[in-house]
């Protein structure tokens, strides 16, 4: 049991690490962009499940983007602007993502978003990320996400293919 718990604990440190260094990631690799528009802050919209089966995971993706968002503004920001999250509950729903990447977009005005939190969200909030321009950091692990290659798109993390692999390995070991 007590294996058990110290697995669980460094698993779920890695999951906060990894979400910390995607949120990180996000926000420098679109520095530019952002410093060049006038505006007082650096936007990104974070959609993600807070209710659902996906709601524990998303909220460890929430916490290190959080952590994230404020080692960069403890730093000077992005070309001097603060950063600033804005989330919304996709409530484990693909049309309820794409509503919330439609206001993220269109009324929150975000430079950038991050999300959907699983496979079928994200692949329903593209189309709404591509046709306004918006870079989106995709939070699923389903290689469609990323392939064919897309303009507006970007890979987060391993998909299905690179980790299946990995922990069956793992899994004959023990």
């Amino acid at each position: 049991a007590k294996t058990q718990s110290t697995s669980r604990a460094r698993e779920e440190r890695m999951k906060l690490c990894f979400a910390l260094r995607s949120a990180t990631a996000a926000i420098m690799l679109t520095a530019a962009a952002g410093a060049a528009q006038a505006q007082s802050e650096f936007k990104v919209g974070f959609v993600l499940s807070q209710v659902g089966p996906l709601a524990e995971l998303a909220k460890t993706y929430l916490d290190g983007a959080e952590v994230g968002v404020a080692m960069v503004n403890d730093t000077g920001g992005i070309g001097g602007l603060k950063v600033r999250m804005i989330a919304c509950d996709a409530q484990g729903q693909e049309p309820q993502a794409v509503i919330c990447a439609k206001k993220l977009i269109n009324d929150d005005k975000v430079n950038l978003m991050i999300g959907a939190t699983g496979t079928p969200q994200t692949m329903a909030i593209i189309p709404t990320a591509e046709s306004a321009g918006v870079p989106l950091f995709g939070m699923g692990a389903g290689r469609v996400i990323w392939e064919p290659v897309k303009k507006w798109v970007f890979k987060s993390f391993p998909s299905n293919d690179d980790q299946i692999p990995a922990e069956l390995n793992y899994a004959k070991k023990k």
